[in-house]
């Protein structure tokens, strides 16, 4: 299987409370369907066959943590 880099999710907002972990609304721009998901900053996404892998962090450069799904 092959992976390759894609550019197909995109951040539709920035979910922020005090003292929880930031959360993103994911959309993918072909199918419109969201999903919420724990980080920040959408670091990478890729492809993999029908499926894929996407990297967020919490963009603090002190306590980086980096979520993948």
């Amino acid at each position: 299987m092959r992976i390759k880099e894609t550019e197909e999710f995109k951040v539709r907002d920035i979910i922020e409370k005090p003292d929880t972990t930031p959360k993103i609304l994911l959309e993918n721009t072909q199918s419109k369907k969201q999903v919420e998901v724990l980080g920040k900053i959408l670091e990478a996404q890729y492809r993999i066959g029908d499926n894929f892998l996407v990297l967020v962090t919490e963009g603090n450069p002190f306590e980086e943590a980096l979520y993948i799904y």
